[in-house]
């Protein structure tokens, strides 16, 4: 074997060796309920439930699959305004955490009050809203669905989608355990179309 080859072998196992291994979220736990249902709160509660909020007032999944309007909290009008990660487009739907603390109702509706419910970072879950906090997404696609634990919190593969024209782009960001946000660098565009969502 000469020189060459040697050195040729040595330069690409350092190559592969040096990609690292990502885990992924499954296609049910890239949504936002489920990972705000994997909320490991440093708060005493003693009863809590995510409600689906549509125009402004909660609903709740019955056993059918249907839903109906909640009526079980009463709140006041300020209180069912707000929600967090909103879409449904061309409505207006999003999440709303209702939990009970030392015998009160609370609420979680706006990123700042989600930020503050989750406290310390617990688990991939966890950091991935904290991602969605920032204005990333999660993809079915490896591009833009990893993460990996590390001694300073979770490393993740995220994503950030555009609607016109309709494209992907992954992005590698470190989420702290003390829900600190930083992006760390972009893995460019996976996916790129000339076509428009139009809402």
């Amino acid at each position: 074997m000469s020189k060459y080859s040697f050195l040729l072998i040595i330069i690409t196992f350092t190559l592969c060796s040096c990609e690292e291994y990502f885990e992924t979220l499954s296609d049910d736990e890239i949504y936002s309920v489920s990972l705000l249902k994997n909320i490991q709160s440093d708060k005493k509660i003693d009863y809590l439930r995510i409600d689906l909020m549509h125009g402004g007032s909660p609903f709740k999944k019955h056993e059918d699959g249907s839903y109906k309007r909640s009526l079980e909290i009463p709140l006041p009008k300020d209180e069912n305004r707000g929600s967090v990660f909103p879409g449904c487009q061309p409505s207006y739907c999003g999440y709303r955490i209702a939990y009970i603390e030392r015998d009160q109702w609370n609420f979680v509706t706006n990123k700042e009050e989600l930020e503050l419910f989750i406290g310390e970072i617990d688990n991939e879950h966890e950091a991935f809203l904290i991602a969605k906090i920032n204005g990333y997404e999660i993809d079915t696609a490896l591009e833009g669905n990893g993460f990996k634990k590390a001694d300073f919190g979770y490393k993740l593969k995220v994503m950030k989608y555009e609607t016109c024209p309709e494209s992907k782009e992954g992005f590698i960001v470190h989420i702290y355990n003390d829900g600190t946000f930083k992006q760390i660098k972009s893995l460019g565009h996976y996916y790129k179309s000339t076509n428009c969502i139009v809402y």
